[in-house]
């Protein structure tokens, strides 16, 4: 059967992502901030900014090892694409969520690629990937340990052997824009999935 939760059980009342832990610990993006339901509990409990989250909305969870969660948050646009301001630029993100009792501990990752004076083409960084719609971490085999994250403008990884996160370039096609202009076309990734030979399917808004 099924155990129905609403607003009397703390509920928010937008939900975006729902997600388990290996302790048995349920974890609901809210938007307006992270829920946890802990077994045999009847209620959710709230978490925000107040207690060490980033002061963004929340978008997606994805449950880890025992109290373990990564949230993914919305990013903020000014129009300007790589001339936001800095603060635009670095918004967003996700967190690796630890929870003790009723604390939480969090490591925040800022989702781009740094800047590289000897880069070619991105000599101040790129940071495109602010918006975290989704989150699948890969358990087991090779790759154990690797959580995958699908944002607005591509998909980006944490790399469990490097122990630290890497932008990947993303697909899209060749579209044209209201002039006329031959453009890439790209945007929101939402769909990924991993098949048995480990291989990683990526679905996007194009």
């Amino acid at each position: 059967g099924f155990t129905h939760y609403t607003s009397a059980q703390y509920l928010p009342p937008t939900i975006l992502d729902a997600s388990g832990d290996a302790a048995g610990n349920v974890w609901v993006a809210g938007h307006d901030g992270l829920y946890l339901l802990r077994p045999g509990a009847d209620g959710f409990q709230r978490f925000t900014a107040a207690d060490g989250l980033q002061d963004y909305h929340v978008l997606s969870v994805a449950g880890m090892g025992p109290d373990e969660v990564w949230v993914g948050y919305e990013g903020l646009f000014g129009g300007l694409e790589d001339n936001d301001p800095e603060f635009m630029l670095k918004s967003g993100g996700v967190d690796r969520v630890k929870l003790s009792g009723n604390v939480l501990s969090s490591t925040h990752y800022v989702l781009g690629t740094p800047p590289d004076p000897n880069s070619v083409d991105y000599k101040n960084g790129r940071y495109k990937i602010r918006s975290v719609y989704t989150i699948r971490p890969v358990l087991g085999g090779a790759h154990d340990g690797d959580v995958w994250f699908g944002g607005n403008h591509g998909t980006a990884m944490w790399n469990q052997g490097l122990q630290e996160t890497e932008e990947h370039r993303h697909c899209g096609i060749n579209g044209h824009d209201p002039t006329g202009d031959s453009i890439l076309m790209t945007g929101d990734f939402w769909g990924l999935a991993f098949d048995a030979a480990q291989n990683v399917w990526i679905g996007g808004a194009h």
